[in-house]
């Protein structure tokens, strides 16, 4: 979180100092006197931001919630390339424009149409879910919203772009990953070789991007010939290869047998994302999944005694690729 030039909160601050004060306070009218006591100087623009986290509209993907959403999972791939998409509001069917087709024509002739063009797509609403525990000790320290924002923002997106890159991701509660029917190159000693085969005869290249794990990115940065960088524009925050934007995320396939790089044309991508909705508690009873007993259940822990509170954050959010051609991925990249 940033303080601007002018003096003024960022819009991510003030989203995470609105979050703080929902989850500190059940009370609105209390909310209020406590963002007077903590935040006077810029408490009518924090106040604003609190509606953020009640909103149900989560088809209109304009509204107040969606936006606090971008800045919850800014650093995802999906939030990242949402621009380049096709976006859509969940349940509403579209076909697709990548079916237009053109061809010389004789003079009276009809343009030639492909049934393709009449089918059309909908995407259901899906939601990804994370739950956070902070005791109110903890809530009250400075900068406690820039933790806890992090926490829930991290969770999130981690799980959202595992979903999304890992072609062996299956769950009946969760969007297709994009790359489930990609074409599969297998990466060669020849990180420069690889990356021309990935590259060959590959549909729209200019206008795509390529997604990694940072561990490659950084290893690709670091690779010399006679001294000199061959990718000397990556590294672990991104940047370009041949010209084409990186995006790195942790949660991009990554095992012992290499890494999993995707080439992907986002402006072949269905996207619907909607709002958020972070709810809290302080009287239920948790499970820890880490600890499950000889029963098949997790050991149960009350917020109460504890003096905690529960942080619930539900996304929504679904995908699907409109052409099996706009990806393309590269497996076992282990330079």
């Amino acid at each position: 979180m940033q303080i601007q030039k002018s003096g003024l909160l960022s819009d991510e601050a003030r989203a995470a100092r609105a979050l703080i004060t929902t989850l500190l306070i059940d009370s609105h009218h209390e909310r209020e006197a406590d963002m007077e006591r903590r935040w006077h100087w810029d408490r009518q623009r924090t106040k604003a931001a609190v509606g953020a986290f009640s909103s149900g509209d989560v088809n209109n993907s304009t509204s107040t919630s969606a936006e606090f959403m971008a800045h919850l999972v800014k650093q995802s791939v999906v939030a990242r390339i949402a621009a380049s998409t096709m976006r859509v509001g969940f349940n509403q069917p579209v076909n697709s424009p990548f079916s237009a087709s053109a061809a010389w024509v004789p003079e009276m002739h009809a343009i030639p149409v492909y049934s393709q063009s009449l089918v059309n797509h909908s995407l259901p609403r899906r939601k990804v879910g994370a739950v956070t525990v902070l005791t109110m000790e903890a809530l009250e320290q400075e900068n406690a919203e820039f933790a806890l924002l992090t926490a829930l923002s991290t969770a999130c997106t981690e799980a959202m772009d595992a979903q999304f890159l890992d072609p062996d991701a299956v769950s009946s509660e969760a969007p297709r990953p994009i790359t489930a029917d990609a074409e599969i190159i297998v990466a060669g000693s020849d990180p420069a070789a690889s990356f021309r085969e990935l590259f060959q005869n590959f549909p729209n290249l200019a206008g795509s991007v390529l997604v990694m794990h940072p561990e490659p990115a950084a290893n690709l940065g670091l690779v010399t010939v006679g001294g000199a960088h061959v990718f000397p524009d990556i590294g672990v925050l991104g940047g370009t290869i041949c010209g084409l934007p990186v995006i790195c995320s942790q949660s991009a396939p990554l095992d012992s047998t290499g890494s999993t790089i995707t080439l992907l044309d986002a402006s072949r991508v269905l996207l619907a994302m909607g709002g958020v909705s972070i709810t809290r508690t302080e009287s239920a009873d948790i499970e820890l999944q880490d600890d499950i007993d000889s029963d098949g259940m997790g050991q149960a822990v009350s917020l109460f005694q504890s003096n905690a509170v529960a942080a619930k954050s539900l996304l929504f959010a679904n995908w699907k690729l409109l052409d099996p051609d706009a990806c393309r991925i590269m497996v076992g990249a282990n330079w």
